[in-house]
């Protein structure tokens, strides 16, 4: 699973995500250190969009999962 975050359409959702939430707010695509899991965290001040933000890039995440 891990390789999914290195793939480029996750790069760029990624990106696009950063924006999309503006400079107050915290994005966080990780692999795990010792699992084999992405760590996804995302954070900013309106919670409707870091919800949406966050579904769509777990959704490509696994989309992409080996």
């Amino acid at each position: 699973m891990s390789e999914s975050i290195e793939h480029d359409d996750v790069r760029e959702a990624l990106a696009h995500a950063k924006e999309a939430l503006g400079t107050d707010s915290n994005l966080i695509a990780r692999k795990s250190g010792t699992e084999p899991v992405i760590k996804l965290r995302v954070e900013g001040k309106d919670e409707s969009l870091v919800k949406k933000l966050a579904g769509e890039l777990k959704e490509l995440i696994l989309k992409y999962q080996k």
